[in-house]
């Protein structure tokens, strides 16, 4: 599915399965950009035209979606009408072929999209061209290596722990079980996700349950992922321990989603109930092998795990598909130079003098985050009129 749609709980999967023409084990590069895998994959269109297309692979994600311009360069026409509105909207596209190294993965329509607007990108401020989902892998057993930054299909899998996994037979999306504490919570494997996400009832019980873990409103930095309402309006919670598999995880940060859109809407398309799903922040600390022909997970934790990075100028960012950025909200009690309810709405420009227009997410959080302490010089366009000024803003420790 659309990763925006899928986040912000709406949106429809197009149905559809996917059959290998030839197969063959490879290893590819994976550059992991906001705690996603980024893979150069090939496409080819229905005239043989083919083309090297950088995108993310999804185990959450439904159609494979790509730009405008990629779907013009392949000769793939558009079928049907458009789905959604704005730049966001997708059309499905004649059928496609996917080449994962030498192994052909053929996508029927109606499982492969492109965005109807001409815009750049799949994502607003994610700086690549397509979204793989990983459930057109559904007859290949596939390796996210994290550490090493490759990605494998039908390698010999790495040594690590078993992970009782359900792979729902008509999606093809895992889910597993955490626990935290004496509870289980059902959970999608989801790369496509910089940050896990949990339910804001599982929020709410597990706070009151565990007063002493911090949260705060709002989403920053890695859970920072589509802004607008729903993450000005967010919380974020400090989970001091979890595991998964028997795998003891410390100091997890979650992002809440509002009640329903795990329980109603997204346990509609899993093998049972899901309260959230388990992002890059966490998976980036494994090496992952998915066997959809099996049915089975394993995790290898790495010896260095990823350090959390939560000190940075606390604004919840929207990136549009202009390339540009919009503020849509800051952490309550921080000492901004202006009144934090004006800042709402503003357009993010520079930070201490370096332009965001066009910069991934990533590199714009990678601006704000400092020494808490200190302060972060930002050129802000105001919501109403336009008028560009300097403004300070604090990096603060959130956790």
């Amino acid at each position: 599915m659309h990763r925006g749609a899928f986040l912000a709980g709406a949106g429809a999967l197009a149905l559809g399965g996917a059959r290998g023409r030839a197969s063959s084990s490879a290893w590819l590069p994976m550059e992991v950009r906001a705690n996603r895998p980024l893979v150069n994959l090939v496409l080819r269109g229905p005239g043989g035209a083919a083309r090297g297309v950088l995108g993310y692979i999804d185990t959450g994600g439904g159609d494979l979606v790509v730009t405008r311009a990629v779907a013009r360069a392949l000769g793939a026409a558009p079928v049907g009408l458009p789905v959604g509105s704005g730049d966001g909207s997708t059309q499905a596209l004649a059928p496609l072929r996917l080449e994962v190294g030498s192994t052909e993965i053929y996508v029927p329509s109606g499982s492969a999209a492109m965005l109807v607007a001409d815009v750049p990108v799949v994502e607003p401020g994610l700086s690549v061209q397509a979204a793989f989902p990983a459930r057109l892998l559904r007859g290949h057993r596939i390796v996210f290596d994290y550490s090493a930054h490759r990605f494998g299909i039908d390698e010999a899998a790495p040594g690590g722990v078993d992970v009782p996994v359900r792979i729902d037979a008509r999606y093809g999306f895992p889910r597993v079980e955490i626990a935290i504490g004496d509870e289980r919570y059902g959970m999608l494997v989801d790369t496509g996700a910089s940050c896990t996400m949990l339910s804001q009832a599982a929020i709410d019980r597990l706070k009151a349950t565990h007063p002493q873990w911090r949260s705060v409103e709002g989403a920053y930095d890695s859970a920072n992922m589509i802004g607008g309402a729903l993450e000005a309006h967010a919380e974020m919670l400090r989970v001091g321990e979890m595991s998964i598999g028997g795998i003891a995880l410390q100091d997890v940060v979650a992002v809440s989603r509002p009640i329903g859109t795990f329980e109603r809407w997204m346990s509609q398309m899993t093998a049972a109930p899901v309260a959230g799903s388990l992002g890059g922040n966490v998976l980036r600390n494994f090496s992952m092998v998915l066997d959809y022909r099996t049915g089975a997970l394993t995790l290898a934790l790495h010896n260095d795990p990823v350090a959390h990075q939560f000190e940075i100028v606390p604004v919840t960012l929207t990136p549009g598909f202009d390339g540009g950025y919009t503020i849509a909200a800051a952490l309550p009690g921080a000492a901004f130079s202006m009144p934090r309810a004006a800042l709402a709405g503003a357009r993010l420009l520079a930070v201490d003098g370096t332009g965001v227009d066009g910069a991934s997410l990533a590199r714009v959080h990678e601006l704000l985050r400092g020494v808490p302490g200190t302060h972060k010089r930002l050129q802000i366009a105001e919501a109403r009129g336009g008028v560009r000024r300097d403004i300070l803003a604090p990096v603060v420790r959130l956790f």
